[in-house]
């Protein structure tokens, strides 16, 4: 009998789906039950009357759960002008997959109550320039009629090396400014510090009244879905073993799922990844990119896609036989040029050519281990030219592994932490 034990529960909460299984007497994973999100319920409610609906007795049985139901940051604005800087701060939120509550002049009045954000971000002014209107505006701003958790000060360099920026200074992050000194936005570092931020708030589940309801019942505290999925030992599904990669190779596991996509690596001549500490719990690094998600509000995606610079090579390889008009559509924003099948792989197109999954573009790609909710809705042959575009190249035959099952989650949470062991997935046959 495996660590996971007979009859152990496993539970996921998505920001799109709930899943559940229960593992067999040899510690593997059964048929995965999935149900659609429901706006009334919180995951975790949802969750347990699932549980219960299929037998799960909280008396006596275990349960073991992941998440990655905390959805994208919610963002408010604050700027000097609407025309320009805070116009590149909703941008810059918009890239990175964050939702913007509201967008604000520093010189108007609060007037109504504004509800909680994640991330409170205060642009203004250019590098170089005349600071005093812009300090003017600042001293009057009252921090407390704008509910934040976070702080995040995105505008001219001159006022972030002050100590006077409003509250305590060591309660404001820096980034590089959303404008440059033309006034043209400059959205990279902004965009980068909100990725940043939602990540840890994956990690940490910033929301523990969502999963309140099964979290008491979990035997383990609840881990975040992408470590989860680092923890199932994908990289041996496509016949890989610890320390036989050469050096040069990359093996890359994306689960594209409704609100987020990740990238995970496993680099070749790794011998002992926990010992490297190249990943969490024993699994492989990854990366999550906010917003590139397959299910509900797609705006983040499209508004990502509408200005990106590679938009012709994705609209070639996801939409070939009908590329002019997806194109056309895509640049006017339109929801309907995005069906899920080009949606998911848009998002897998776009996880790996941003700048920040550069190491999944590095080495010649020896496998790809594909998962998520719309895994099945994908060709292996569209795959494939989506990755090769993605990526920039053809590294020849690689081996194309598709988690049809949609477990490598539940894989992840009855594996023992150091060592997952887990059956391998079919692989498709290098073409």
């Amino acid at each position: 009998m495996t660590a996971a034990g007979a009859g152990m529960w496993l539970a996921d909460a998505g920001s799109a789906e709930v899943k559940l299984c229960r593992t067999a007497p040899d510690g593997r994973p059964g048929a995965v039950v999935r149900a659609a999100r429901r706006a009334d319920l919180t995951p975790g409610e949802q969750l347990r009357g699932l549980l219960e609906r299929h037998g799960f007795d909280p008396s006596a049985d275990r349960l073991r759960v992941c998440s990655s139901a905390r959805g994208g940051l919610r963002v408010g604005l604050l700027g000097l002008t609407g025309r320009f800087s805070l116009a590149a701060a909703a941008r810059a939120a918009t890239l990175a997959g964050a939702s913007v509550g509201y967008a604000r002049r520093l010189a108007d009045p609060p007037g109504r109550p504004c509800a909680e954000v994640d991330v409170l971000v205060a642009v203004g002014g250019v590098d170089g320039g005349d600071p005093r209107h812009l300090r003017a505006a600042l001293e009057g701003l009252r921090l407390d009629a704008y509910p934040h958790r976070s702080l995040v000060w995105a505008g001219a360099a001159e006022m972030a090396a002050e100590p006077d920026l409003p509250g305590p200074p060591a309660a404001w992050q820096r980034t590089g400014n959303v404008l440059d000194p033309a006034l043209r936005p400059r959205c990279g570092p902004l965009a980068e510090t909100l990725r940043r931020l939602h990540l840890a708030d994956l990690a940490h589940l910033a929301d523990p009244a969502a999963l309140r309801a099964v979290a008491s019942l979990a035997e383990v505290p609840v881990l975040p879905t992408p470590a989860a999925v680092a923890r199932s030992g994908w990289w041996r599904s496509a016949g890989a073993r610890a320390g036989t990669a050469p050096a040069g190779e990359v093996r890359l596991a994306v689960d594209v799922g409704g609100g987020s996509t990740e990238v995970h690596r496993w680099p070749g001549g790794t011998d002992n990844c926990v010992a490297d500490g190249c990943g969490p719990a024993g699994g492989a690094p990854y990366e999550v990119f906010a917003g590139l998600g397959v299910a509900g509000d797609r705006r983040p995606l499209l508004a990502r896609l509408a200005h990106a610079p590679y938009l012709d090579e994705l609209v070639d390889a996801v939409a070939p036989d009908d590329r002019r008009a997806v194109y056309q559509r895509l640049r006017d924003g339109e929801e309907g040029a995005l069906p899920v099948r080009r949606a998911f792989l848009a998002c897998l197109f776009t996880a790996l050519r941003e700048p920040g999954a550069g190491p999944a573009a590095a080495g010649r790609l020896a496998s790809l281990t594909l998962t998520g909710g719309a895994c099945r809705t994908a060709g292996p042959a569209a795959v494939r030219r989506t990755v090769d575009a993605a990526r920039g190249r053809s590294d020849g035959p690689w081996t194309l592994v598709l988690d049809e099952a949609h477990d490598l989650w539940a894989r992840g949470l009855a594996a023992p932490a150091a060592a997952p062991a887990v059956p391998a997935v079919p692989a498709v046959p290098a073409g």
